[in-house]
């Protein structure tokens, strides 16, 4: 079996207290989990690294563009689901997602010669149908989903918080993701 390829993820990583609140309100129903990496809004990716010199062209490129970016406000406040035939994933939803729209286009343009989706299931996740969110569990069965609608329909969420760096995270064959770099956005009084 060849050697499976290195992933990479460019995403806005919620802040601790954010995290906690997630936390709290969520892990307790059946079939929701904290991703291993913490929760986060996924920016561009996962995808795998086609041309490691393009990529490495494209980081450069992408601090660059960063530096015209102020930080994020996101305010997280609907819970949705994704379906894909039986399985459901749970999400929550930012009140405006343009500013991750056009962060999302921006780096798609900057990548598009270095990076690559694993499949077509995940080119219309991550590229066609892009929406930016943060996944409180995968895979939900009918069952799951009914328990998990059921427990969440009386939460009113209006959570709000301010990102100014994207992370870049990678998965290295057989291991776990890792945090590799840290791109600022402008600062609020235009420096980064």
């Amino acid at each position: 079996m060849p050697p499976r390829p290195e992933r990479i993820l460019f995403a806005v990583r919620l802040e601790r207290k954010t995290e906690v609140l997630i936390e709290d309100s969520f892990l307790t129903i059946v079939g929701t989990t904290r991703p291993a990496m913490g929760y986060h809004i996924s920016v561009l990716g996962p995808a795998i690294i086609a041309h490691q010199d393009a990529f490495d062209q494209g980081i450069q490129r992408a601090s660059t563009l960063l530096k015209d970016y102020l930080p994020l406000y996101t305010v997280l406040n609907t819970i949705g689901t994704f379906r894909d035939g039986d399985i459901s994933t749970p999400y929550l939803g930012i009140a405006d997602p343009s500013p991750y729209i056009a962060l999302h286009n921006d780096l798609l343009e900057t990548f598009a010669e270095a990076v690559t989706p694993e499949s077509e299931q995940f080119r219309a996740w991550t590229i066609d149908q892009y929406m930016p969110h943060v996944t409180l569990g995968l895979g939900l069965s009918e069952a799951e989903m009914r328990e998990f609608t059921q427990r969440t329909q009386s939460i009113k969420l209006n959570v709000g918080f301010i990102s100014s760096t994207l992370s870049l995270l990678r998965q290295r064959q057989g291991s776990v993701w890792e945090n590799d770099l840290e791109l600022p956005l402008q600062s609020e009084t235009g420096e980064s």
